[in-house]
């Protein structure tokens, strides 16, 4: 079984495809070359986000050749000649060899995101920022705010992310100031 994929062969396909329906083709034959006929649903969602992030890396070397394949594969011939792995693909048909009709991952299990590290926390969410921009992030924390129902929370993320850099600071600056009036207040009832 095949567990590595040369970028080359990766760019061929996506080359021979229009732009809407790349991360299509490539998903199909990914799937075809690792003969692996379905996965799980995670697994599926980590192997689009690693089409989508191999994609949005071959466009701006595709652009800056000039859109010609000549240069491109001239300038790029190291890079496309690296093979890519895909560890969730391999990982799944391991495991339904040994274990078929199970999706179980082997290994320790992973911790909850609340009770996890910054620095897990940044891992964790890498994928998020390579494939989603800024506005769809702070549109999916202000729709998340408003569903549990702190619509304030919503509107100040709303208000920090559609003004200009000064007005978080002008924000920062304020709460700062009510925090300090605040602990003061409660300092001086505590000596009284």
């Amino acid at each position: 079984m095949t567990t590595q994929i040369l970028r080359r062969n990766v760019f061929d396909v996506w080359f021979a495809n229009a732009k809407e329906s790349r991360t299509g083709a490539l998903l199909s034959y990914i799937l075809q070359e690792f003969g692996v006929p379905s996965l799980s649903e995670d697994s599926l969602k980590s192997l689009k986000v690693k089409i989508r992030s191999l994609s949005q890396k071959i466009e701006p070397k595709w652009l800056k050749s000039g859109r010609k394949g000549d240069g491109f594969l001239k300038t790029n011939s190291l890079w496309l000649g690296e093979r890519l792995s895909f560890p969730d693909i391999s990982t799944v048909s391991i495991e339904t060899i040994s274990h078929p009709g199970s999706s179980r991952r082997t290994g320790r299990p992973q911790k909850d995101f609340e009770s996890c590290s910054n620095k897990t926390k940044t891992w964790r969410i890498k994928h998020i920022l390579e494939t989603s921009s800024q506005e769809e992030i702070s549109m999916a924390d202000e729709v998340q705010l408003r569903r549990e129902g702190k619509r304030d929370s919503a509107a100040i993320v709303k208000e920090l992310c559609d003004f200009s850099p000064r007005r978080g600071t002008t924000i920062k600056k304020k709460r700062g100031g009510v925090f300090q009036a605040q602990s003061k207040v409660v300092f001086l009832k505590t000596r009284c």
